[in-house]
């Protein structure tokens, strides 16, 4: 659940900080065009000083243009020459190269020449005094079509006067209108900048609110991941040291008996075991019985079956024989072996698989179970450290055509894998009734004490048809094989 909340509050914080990022754009967005607003009333500024420095060139083109075109000594189109430059250059009345150029001009004129005759015959210094002569003639002549050019002159000053005057008022309004849009967008400025800045304090608040608690969850998370590892610890610990346990106590216990013989009585079918009920030994449990000094009973096979009839003592018990073999008869100092039973202990099974016991193919684990807990041992659901054996069945389900459901799968690979991890023994059916001494319910002749013609195997669960008292009477006498010359039965 730490992972959750944790989750939560990144996820609350990116969108924090994605807000943030969208504010300072949208800052940035007024920003700009704020200073494309200044840029553009610079720029009207610019165009309104350029207009006014045009406006004085202009006039004073019109000047220089009437006096050259009344006095000068080039032709006309010398003169709009001579004046495209002085606009190219930006040259004004204010000027001082166009005025001295202005006043030598006008200089050289009254010198050499009347200033109010116009040719378009070029004219210079050395042309002049030929030029006054013919001039002279023609004096009044040009005296009234420079008075007609003189009022042209005028009225062409009065329109670019005119023309000069409305853009310059052109330029003056879009000048207070980009002024008065700058002002209007200033004000929209700093009234967002103001939402803005109050936002951000407020998410700034939140963020240090929120940084304040991932420190506590953080801390606390600490806290519990420090206890879980702690706990985790412990409890491996506590697993190595029921490994440990389980490898010294439980892993030798087939190299050990459960019990031994202490006497046969062949005649009435019956031997005597040297546990009882101190040890929490139980009529009906039985055992399998292998010879003196056998070791490795997982390999080995059980020479007889017995039953226990009756818990005599402490440390004594009456077993009734089952199934023995003539060859090879139960003898004192015999070894007794059941892996259900333990003195002073119970046993932990777990069962996976499909269990057919009496190979009708019929699911017979309950009977498994219970034949199990008449032995003194304890069926667990699942595969713990407390389990000393996995009883494993055939590899089937419960299906048509013993195909396994997905959840008889899992449950079976889940006992499977448990038991590899935890280290648990893996042992066949076959096997465990082997070892326990117990077999399906079928009648059979079996030559040996202990067994009748019509006799049956009982169930777990069922009470003992005999006891010590009256198993001579129960049982059909019988007489071991005699011994020949050279020993042997």
């Amino acid at each position: 659940m730490a992972s959750r909340e944790n989750q939560g509050l990144h996820i609350a914080l990116i969108l924090l900080i994605m807000l943030t990022v969208v504010l300072c754009v949208i800052s940035y967005v007024f920003y700009s065009a704020s200073e494309r607003r200044r840029g553009e009333a610079e720029d009207a500024r610019n165009q309104l000083t350029q207009a006014q420095k045009d406006l004085a060139t202009a006039n004073f083109k019109v000047q220089t243009l009437t006096y050259m075109v009344n006095g000068g000594s080039k032709t006309m189109a010398q003169i709009e020459a001579d004046l495209a430059n002085i606009t190219s250059a930006g040259g004004s009345a204010d000027d001082p190269v166009t005025l001295q150029i202005v006043k030598n001009f006008k200089d050289n004129m009254l010198l050499y020449g009347a200033p109010d005759q116009e040719s378009e015959v070029a004219r210079n210094y050395e042309s002049l005094p030929s030029f006054l002569l013919a001039r002279v003639r023609d004096l009044n002549q040009q005296l009234a079509d420079l008075r007609r050019n003189e009022n042209a002159l005028n009225t062409q000053k009065a329109q670019l006067e005119q023309t000069a005057a409305e853009r310059s008022q052109k330029f003056e309004d879009a000048a207070n209108q980009a002024r008065a849009d700058l002002d209007a967008e200033r004000q929209k400025f700093q009234s967002d900048l103001g939402e803005v800045r109050k936002q951000m304090e407020g998410i700034a608040a939140q963020v240090a609110e929120k940084d304040n608690r991932i420190v506590e969850l953080t801390e606390q998370m600490t806290q519990q991941q420090e206890a879980a590892s702690k706990k985790i610890a412990d409890m491996e610990k506590v697993i190595l040291d029921i490994k440990v346990q389980r490898q010294q106590e439980e892993k030798p216990s087939f190299e050990m008996p459960d019990a031994i013989v202490t006497s046969v009585n062949q005649k009435a079918g019956v031997v005597y075991l040297n546990v009882g009920s101190a040890d929490n030994l139980k009529p009906q449990q039985t055992f399998s019985i292998f010879n003196k000094g056998t070791t490795a009973v997982m390999q080995a096979t059980p020479k007889a079956r017995i039953e226990v009839a009756q818990v005599v003592s402490d440390h004594v018990s009456v077993c009734r024989i089952l199934e023995d073999q003539v060859a090879n008869i139960i003898v004192p100092g015999d070894l007794a072996f059941t892996p259900a039973w333990s003195p002073g202990q119970q046993i932990h099974f777990a069962i996976a698989g499909f269990i057919d016991l009496t190979n009708d193919g019929k699911n017979d684990l309950e009977l498994l179970k219970n034949l199990i807990k008449v032995n003194g041992g304890v069926v667990d659901d699942e595969v713990t450290v407390q389990t000393r054996y996995l009883i494993q069945g055939t590899d089937k389900g419960s299906g048509p055509d013993g195909t396994f459901s997905d959840a008889e799968r899992s449950a079976f690979n889940a006992m499977i894998t448990a038991a590899t991890e935890i280290g648990v023994d893996r042992m066949s059916t076959d096997k465990l009734l082997s070892l326990m001494g117990w077999k399906a319910d079928v009648k059979s002749v079996v030559l040996g004490s202990g067994t009748v013609a019509d006799a049956t195997a009982e169930q777990p669960g069922q009470a003992p048809t005999t006891d010590a008292a009256s198993a001579g009477a129960e049982f059909r006498k019988r007489t071991p094989p005699a011994r020949g010359e050279d020993g042997a039965f």
